[in-house]
């Protein structure tokens, strides 16, 4: 079995992001319990030291229901596998392709494969229209304000110029 599974978000779903609807005191709240949860370790690799948090979704293919599941605790290297195609962008492709390989014990073969389906499947899901469940954020009495598409790129763009 492997450590990660990979599920990429579809491209009508990005900028969905939970630390973008939550006050920045919630999502503080939810990534250091993220964090204790896993004993400060990546949840994938188990390796210590600065951690960042992800955001699991799962996908009901058939009724178009994009639902949060988890928020986890992952390694940068842990974190870029599921960013895959982001990661492609920044160029650390073969870097990633390296450490999926490593870490879940597959063979080149095997790990190419599995990255073609997971792009087949984002490929499929990125040609309809979701919607978001957000009962996981529910169940903590976290509240959250749906943001529409326009708000989701501005918050990319604020996020961009962080980055530089």
């Amino acid at each position: 079995m492997s450590k990660i599974l990979i599920e990429l978000v579809p491209k009508t779903c990005w900028f969905t992001n939970i630390r973008s609807q939550v006050s920045t005191s919630d999502w503080d709240l939810l990534r250091k319990e993220a964090y204790k949860k896993y004993s400060h370790k990546c949840s994938i690799c188990n390796m210590k030291g600065r951690m960042e948090a992800h955001e699991i979704w799962h996908y009901d293919d058939k009724n178009k229901i994009q639902k949060l599941f988890e928020i986890t605790s992952v390694c940068n290297q842990c974190h870029q596998l599921y960013h895959l195609g982001f990661s492609s962008i920044k160029g650390n492709f073969h870097k990633s392709k390296a450490w999926l390989k490593k870490i879940n014990g597959w063979t080149e073969e095997e790990v190419i494969e599995y990255i073609n389906i997971v792009f087949e499947i984002w490929n499929q899901r990125s040609q309809h229209s979701w919607n978001i469940d957000l009962s996981f954020l529910d169940k903590k009495g976290i509240s959250y304000k749906a943001i529409s598409k326009e708000e989701r790129f501005a918050f990319l763009k604020k996020s961009f110029k962080e980055m530089k």
